[in-house]
This record gives C-alpha cells, sequence and structure tokens, in this order.
C-alpha cells in the first residue's frame, strides 16, 4: 500500500493519519499471549512424557523385580509367610544353589532352622530401625538366608546388590550379623544415590595423599580386619582401608551400633571426623529428615 506523499511542512491530514493499528493499541500483548500459550503447551507436554517416562520405568523396574523373585524361587529359595520389616521379603534357601555372577561363581546350601530364627530377630530389630520408606528407596526388596555361602570357594558372610536382594550367611553370627546388615545398608544407598560405588574423588581426598586402597573388600579376607581396634588412623577398621566402598559402609555401621565408640574414635583422628561428617551428609542428603535430630543413634 503506497500513500500521497505530503510536503514536509505540510500540516494538512485526515483521521486515518492518526488511526493506530491493532499492534499500537494492544502492544506486544499478542505475540506475549500466543507465546505464553505455546510454553504452556510445549510444558504441559514435556511434563506428561516426562512422567509418562518416570511411570514406565517404576513399572519395569516392578517387573524385572518379579521375574527375579520369581527366579529365586525357581532356583530353591522359599518365601516366609511374612516379611522381615515392611517392604522386606524374606527367604530362605530350601536346596543347595549356585548363581554364577560378575565375581564368579556363588554357592550355598540351605541353614539350619534355629539359625534361621536366631537370623530373622536380629536382622528384623536391626531393620526396623530405618525410618519408614528408607530402604524401599535403597531397593532393599528381599534378604536371602542361606548357610555355608562361598564365593569361588572362599567362605564370605554376605553379599549386597544382586538384584535388589541381601544375601545373608546365617552362621556370620548374632554380634556381628547385627552390624553386618547396617555396612550391606549401606552398600544399597551408596549405589542408589547416584549409581557410582567404586569412585568418589571427594572422598579420596579425605585421605593423606600418599594412602592407597588395597583393591576391594575381597583383598581383605582376614575376619579380625572388622574388628574396631584394627584400623589404622583414618580408618575405623582394618577392612576399611580395602576400598573406598568399604570405608564408608564401615563407617556407616559403626554410627548404627556403638556411636559412642566411634565418637571416641573421631577425637584424635581428624580424617576420620571429616569422613563422618562426610557419611552424615551423604544419608541426609538421600533421606531428609524434617522432624528429629539426626539418624543413627537416635533412630528407633
Amino acid at each position: 500500500m503506497t500513500h500521497p506523499q505530503k510536503h514536509p511542512h505540510d500540516t494538512t491530514h485526515t483521521r486515518q493519519d492518526h488511526r493506530p493499528d491493532l499492534f499500537t493499541l494492544l502492544g506486544p500483548m499478542p505475540f506475549l499471549l500466543t507465546l505464553a500459550a505455546v510454553v504452556t503447551a510445549s510444558a504441559a507436554v514435556y511434563s506428561t512424557h516426562a512422567f509418562d517416562t518416570a511411570a514406565l520405568d517404576a513399572t519395569r523396574l516392578e517387573e524385572l523385580d518379579r521375574k527375579t523373585r520369581d527366579d529365586l524361587v525357581a532356583r530353591g529359595w522359599e518365601p516366609e509367610r511374612t516379611e522381615l520389616v515392611a517392604s522386606v521379603e524374606l527367604l530362605v534357601a530350601k536346596r543347595p544353589f549356585r548363581l554364577d555372577l560378575g565375581h564368579g561363581a556363588l554357592t550355598a546350601g540351605p541353614p539350619e532352622p534355629s539359625k534361621v530364627a536366631k537370623a530373622r530377630d536380629t536382622l528384623a530389630h536391626e531393620l526396623s530401625r530405618y525410618p519408614a520408606g528408607f530402604l524401599r528407596k535403597v531397593r532393599l526388596r528381599r534378604v536371602l538366608f542361606c548357610q555355608d555361602l562361598e564365593e569361588n570357594e572362599r567362605p564370605i558372610p554376605s553379599l549386597p546388590n544382586h538384584a535388589s536382594t541381601l544375601l545373608v550367611d546365617v552362621d556370620a553370627g548374632q554380634a556381628f550379623l547385627s552390624r553386618l546388615v547396617h555396612h550391606e545398608v549401606f552398600h544399597f544407598l551408596d549405589f542408589a544415590d547416584d549409581q557410582l560405588v567404586v569412585r568418589d574423588p571427594s572422598w579420596e581426598q579425605l585421605n593423606d595423599p600418599d594412602f592407597r586402597y588395597e583393591g576391594g573388600g575381597r583383598a581383605v579376607r582376614d575376619p579380625a580386619a572388622t574388628g574396631p581396634s584394627s584400623g589404622p588412623p583414618g580408618f575405623v577398621t582394618r577392612y576399611a582401608t580395602a576400598a573406598l566402598e568399604e570405608d564408608k559402609a564401615e563407617i556407616f555401621s559403626w554410627l548404627m551400633t556403638d556411636k559412642a565408640l566411634l565418637a571416641a574414635r573421631t577425637m584424635n583422628d581428624s580424617i576420620l571426623r571429616k569422613k563422618v561428617a562426610r557419611i552424615h551428609g551423604i544419608v541426609t542428603a538421600f533421606f531428609p529428615l524434617t522432624l528429629g535430630p539426626a539418624p543413627y543413634g537416635s533412630w528407633p
């Protein structure tokens, strides 16, 4: 559209010269409203997609978990009539079994009924101390009781995190088992919070610069290595020197079972004191507690 030319000093005009168009009247409002509608619609689609994806992942996990349980039952693990604690099922081996895992063959046999009863009471008491929802969030779904548990023909007291399952040898002994179960629970938490277990640069920086872990829990098999007096400076036990994931789990287990002993050890050990604070940070970040004091001795 063209307009008749006017002289620069011509003051004559018509009403049409000052008729504002729609954009002048409304400014950028139509564009902003359109943009808002597009963004809102896109956000709704993304939100729905994210929800559907999360729901789908949860459904797949549940399906995988059911298949895992069915496979264990088929291998000769018999479910107990009641849960060990809320959301954690107890299964007991009824015949010898073998599992071929990444680190080798895992073998065991059926446990003696009297030992099953004692181990069940111990684990039920210790696991009941965790806040509601904690064990489900770390994805501890079941505990498997057996006897003569071995990995590559070498005795082990337990094996954590095999398909949301904790395997326990009922011969571990009540006192040791009381602490062992918390050690293993932390392995579940350690994986659940970021899917990383064997690597944590910030944790390694807490140690002396020249220290090196011994190569994994399988490198330290001496039962005496789990005693509280066995640990060198910076470590609650010698077993904690095996690997950083064992270092973390050992501290957590002693926090849960003998907080006073650990407090005494940290009085003159600045490295261990920093590690205890770091464990507290990991736990509370993973499972914030809005009421009451921090965990460990204060959990019921």
